[in-house]
């Protein structure tokens, strides 16, 4: 091979890399912070394609919490949390936030989340305090 054609082939790697020909990277989790009672708890959501096999994560007997990112297909795309009360009964849900493509990014000042702190009540005045953001790998 001449040194000009070691040179193309070095420039044709440079520019598929550079257009994204290269292996596509994991897309990074969401970390959210729930804060009840005066304790705070960290959780990871990862990228699923299963939305509806998601558990929620249960805080002490007040709430639930359910954080979802769906990232693949596009038309699909969505990051959706749900907190709920619960009841003798069950849970009950007390709010939920979507977001669509394209995503929130975090924001510099804020604790640098992306979804500013949600509080939710429980009917006999409860407060959930959650808030999430992109997780740097």
């Amino acid at each position: 091979m001449s040194l000009n054609s070691a040179r193309l082939v070095v420039s044709l790697a440079a520019l598929a890399s550079a257009l994204g020909c290269a292996k596509a990277s994991t897309p990074p989790p969401i970390e959210c912070t729930l804060e009840y009672g005066g304790a705070a708890l960290k959780t990871l959501v990862h990228p699923t394609s299963d939305p509806y096999r998601v558990p929620t994560l249960k805080i002490e007997d007040a709430f639930e919490f359910k954080g979802v990112y769906v990232g693949a297909p596009a038309d699909a795309a969505a990051l959706a949390f749900y907190a709920y009360y619960t009841t003798e009964h069950g849970p009950v849900i007390a709010e939920e936030t979507k977001y669509r493509p394209p995503f929130p990014r975090n924001a510099p000042v804020v604790n640098g989340n992306f979804t500013g702190a949600h509080h939710v009540y429980g009917p006999d005045g409860e407060e959930l305090v959650y808030s999430c953001r992109w997780r740097s790998q």
